[in-house]
């Protein structure tokens, strides 16, 4: 009774929230390979996938996707209900989060489990209807929730003196809740006012953890590992045993469908099997669950190709239904250039050790994807770092990580380079200067390439982690070169090679595990490294986990305990005292350490020489060029992001995207930034004319081309009076190349209705462009 009067209290101040669609400035890049479960209501199917859900049109073939663009958490699914009275879809989270999805499509996201005072697991893990009431089974018990008014009402803990009972489903026949629990079936009227107390819940079989429970042919049906047993008022009777787990039942008017591994079995109303949908060699599939409707078509619910349809008469053959996406979204690591998108999904453990993941990698290509599943035939391993060539956007190279005692094998851990989209090399110990990090065991083949990057002439510079030449080159006309930087090393033991960026200056900058920065510059084989210790780096860990250079030539380096930048790149191998510093900022009058201790995942500078950084649990933070300035910060909070934990950050020049990495799948936000560009052409003014409505008004290069640094920008009225300056440099322009104007003058206040001239200039005057711009307010 406690417990039930705390929830009633609790209820009264229950919040809900709306959802606000990010699509104007937002897209994501999740797969929707991964169904864990579908619904089907007419001729629509609602298919639940990692953290959001698709809808698919069975009279036209058109499919939607809904995610956290459009307002969904973002969170990880579990459970997925159609109220056909209301016409809502409901999702279940695995953290007790409850969104509801109306016609409309307006989300109400219903909080109330997740913020319950109960220790453990909250995951909805199944969700059934009696009347408007829905019956949300958990770890804990079961919770009601009105499905009409949107609100949670009471919850049942059916355990022994009202203890946690893991609720695995419901089912309501004849007004009776049947509960599939961990501890046996328990019984109650589902009319009662008294269910809050366990004693009105009857329990059979107790000490048998059954998993599913449906109604079939007006008989309960429930699986218990391996058997399907038909449960009867006072006995269960064996069906049958299927000699391996029963992972989901799914009934229709006729059929009952039996998800197993790799197979779904179909019975018919004598519970005699009719047809069996296994795995070919196209579809390697497992399955989450099962459907078989009243016209012998079957829906497979799979992990690795969304939703499978087949039918009786072509029980071998399959069509995929899902939006096109990446293969999956435990993404590790990304790259894009010129609306290329390309994706891994292998990665390393903290001390950069395989994971054995075998996974492919994807391509978005501007218009459609174009997945590389893992080949048997061809075993490359932990896929880890992704590098677009610059001079060519069909080419990338990819890092692996491997250990094997086969030395002919992929599986050893190299290089991998594909072009228009084929494998076409893959480099080892066999054909190149990349080391085994076990030197001294003959019998295994360990190799670790992690960080790449492509300076100005075209030369791949590699991370090969080993105990002496790290540091690989791959010219551009295909000559191997190694480097040995073994005597900067100040823990030689801790091996670990992070990222790879190139200055200006052609110096090569790696970070590494437990040894600081490596800087390497290959004319006059000069190298230095930047560690904790004061004047000898002053880092605030030697873990280095990314590394970004700026167009003033500053290193940013991002490590397990915070982000310091180093401004004297320049002189790194002559200068006698080296310090790395924190960006301070003010916060109430005290000056903090920007990002203070976070461990920073990523760095990424755009065309303005904006910083962006990836943090592990804290999300993204937007800098100006210096980092004084916030231009933004992003969470699960206030964004579309699904989680907090950003791996990767990249920036598409081209488009101004900014792509985010995270370990629940891939979303990009547009910044609307452009890069520098190398001499003032023709410039354009739009939207032109600016309507009343129009806020903002951009001045930029045509044909692609962008603003050099440097620019002055005036615009006059008519009669030739100044308007508005500014210049293409930092602290006055934060949008790269390109210069936004809010229609407002030198005093503050919006610009009459007419035509004003825009007069450019690059920094020396040598260049010099014009635009017209008509207002109308």
């Amino acid at each position: 009774m406690k417990k039930k009067f705390f929830l009633f209290l609790f209820c009264i101040n229950f919040v809900t929230f709306s959802q606000i669609d990010y699509s104007n400035s937002w897209e994501d890049f999740y797969s929707y390979n991964n169904v864990k479960d579908f619904v089907k209501a007419d001729n629509i199917i609602y298919a639940l996938v990692d953290n959001a859900v698709f809808t698919f049109d069975e009279s036209t073939s058109e499919i939607e996707k809904f995610s956290s663009i459009q307002g969904l958490s973002g969170e990880t699914t579990s459970s997925i209900y159609f109220n056909e009275t209301f016409k809502r879809l409901v999702i279940g989270y695995q953290n007790g989060l409850v969104e509801v999805i109306d016609e409309d499509g307006t989300i109400t996201i219903s909080s109330d489990i997740i913020n319950f005072n109960q220790s453990g697991e909250k995951s909805i893990n199944h969700i059934s209807e009696y009347g408007n009431t829905l019956y949300l089974s958990t770890p804990f018990a079961i919770v009601e929730y009105n499905i009409e008014k949107l609100e949670f009402g009471d919850t049942f803990f059916i355990g022994n003196s009202s203890t946690s009972l893991r609720v695995n489903e419901t089912i309501i026949v004849d007004d009776r809740i049947y509960a599939a629990t961990e501890d046996g079936i328990f019984i109650a009227d589902a009319n009662s006012d008294l269910l809050i107390d366990f004693n009105n819940w009857q329990q059979e079989y107790a000490g048998r953890d059954f998993l599913n429970i449906t109604l079939f042919n007006n008989q309960i049906y429930a699986s218990e590992n391996n058997k399907l047993f038909q449960v009867d008022t006072n006995s269960l009777v064996e069906i049958r045993d299927f000699f391996e787990p029963i992972i989901n039942l799914k009934s229709s008017n006729i059929n009952l469908a039996v998800s197993l591994n790799k197979k779904a079995i179909v019975l018919n109303n004598s519970l005699n099997q009719i047809v069996e949908f296994t795995i070919n060699q196209d579809f390697d599939f497992t399955l989450a669950n099962t459907f078989f409707d009243n016209n012998n078509n079957v829906y497979l619910a799979t992990k690795e190709f969304g939703i499978l349809k087949s039918s009786i008469s072509q029980n071998t053959t399959y069509e995929e239904i899902h939006p096109e996406g990446p293969l999956a979204n435990d993404v590790f690591s990304i790259d894009v250039k010129n609306n290329n998108l390309w994706v891994v999904f292998g990665g390393y453990n903290s001390y950069y050790g395989s994971l054995f993941r075998k996974k492919g990698f994807s391509h978005y290509d501007g218009e459609k994807w174009i997945n590389t599943q893992f080949d048997p035939n061809f075993p490359v391993t932990d896929l880890n770092y992704v590098t677009i060539d610059p001079f060519s956007d069909n080419k990338v190279f990819i890092s692996s990580l491997g250990t094997t005692t086969n030395i002919n094998s992929v599986s050893t851990g190299g290089l991998l380079v594909v072009e228009n989209d084929n494998i076409k090399t893959f480099y080892n110990h066999l054909n190149s200067t990349i080391e085994d990090v076990e030197f001294n065991n003959p019998n295994n083949i360990s190799i670790r390439i992690t960080g790449t990057n492509v300076d100005n002439q075209g030369n791949l510079w590699v991370a090969s982690i080993s105990f002496n030449e790290e540091l690989k080159k791959l010219s551009s006309s295909g000559v191997w070169s190694s480097y040995d930087l073994s005597s900067l090393k100040t823990i030689p033991e801790q091996l670990g090679l992070s990222e790879i960026v190139i200055d200006n200056s052609n110096t090569v900058w790696m970070g590494t595990r437990r040894n600081g920065v490596y800087a390497y510059n290959e004319t006059g084989n000069r190298k230095r490294a930047l560690i904790a210790t004061e004047n000898l780096g002053n880092l605030p860990d030697t873990d280095v986990l990314t590394v970004a250079v700026d167009k003033s030539g500053r290193v940013w380096l991002g490590t397990r305990s915070g982000m310091v930048v180093f401004r004297n790149a320049s002189n790194v191998f002559d200068a006698d005292i080296l310090n790395a510093e924190p960006v301070i900022i003010e916060e109430n009058g005290v000056g903090e350490r920007l990002l203070g201790d976070q461990r920073i995942n990523s760095i990424f500078v755009d065309g303005a020489d904006n910083k962006w950084f990836g943090t592990d649990n804290g999300g993204v933070l937007y800098t100006n060029p210096s980092g004084q300035t916030t231009l933004a910060n992003f969470s699960t909070e206030n964004s579309p992001l699904p989680s907090n934990r950003i791996l990767k950050i990249r920036v598409d020049d081209s488009t101004g995207k900014v792509y985010f990495a995270t370990d629940k799948g891939i979303v990009a936000y547009n910044s609307n930034v452009a890069p520098f560009g190398d001499e003032l052409a023709e410039v354009y003014a739009y939207p032109n004319p600016a309507l009343k409505t129009h806020e903002t008004i951009t001045i930029d290069g045509r044909n692609g081309t962008h603003l050099p640094k440097g620019t002055n920008v005036k615009i006059l009225d008519v009669s030739g009076y100044l308007v508005y300056e500014t210049n293409v440099v930092e602290g006055q322009e934060l949008q790269g190349g390109k210069v936004v104007w809010n229609k407002k003058n030198l005093a503050g206040k919006k610009v009459a209705s007419g035509i004003y001239i825009v007069l450019l200039s690059n920094d020396d005057a040598t260049e010099t462009a014009t635009a017209k711009i008509a207002i109308v307010n």
